[in-house]
């Protein structure tokens, strides 16, 4: 029914599938990428070709008419109160482990640990160059 495109360089796979769906009358969607990655400039060229900018699962879902748009979804994620607060440092866009530590005024020793813990609790993902996402 449609192509959800995470991340593409320039000229990629991902790109030559999205022309692919397309050509088949799929659906395109595509998340917005740092305007810095070079990992990103295929999903951001695809949105302003036309791709649908996504941003959460309401974004695809309401495109196939699978529930009411007025109705939202809320994934709720519970996570220990020892988390919390670096959780809140991290956003869904790669956060570098420098500003993580900054905004929870830790230091690097300390914080390493907990968010390996966190990763595999599944509340993030470690992304290159010691950066972290939500997932």
């Amino acid at each position: 029914m449609g192509t959800l495109v995470v991340e593409a360089k320039y000229r990629s796979g991902s790109t030559v599938t999205a022309r692919y769906a397309k050509e088949q009358g799929r659906k395109v969607f595509s998340i917005p990428s740092n305007i810095g990655l070079t990992t990103g400039v295929g999903t951001n060229r695809l949105i302003q070709e036309g791709a649908k900018l996504v941003t959460n699962i309401q974004d695809v879902l309401s495109e196939f008419n699978i529930f009411d748009e007025t109705e939202e979804i809320e994934l709720e994620i519970k996570i220990e109160n020892e988390y919390i607060e670096i959780y809140n440092a991290i956003s869904y866009m790669p956060t570098n482990i420098n500003i993580i530590a900054k905004k929870c005024n830790m230091n690097i020793a300390n914080l390493t640990p907990k968010l390996l813990i966190m990763e595999l609790k599944g509340y993030i993902k470690a992304m290159p160059a010691n950066e972290y996402v939500r997932i």
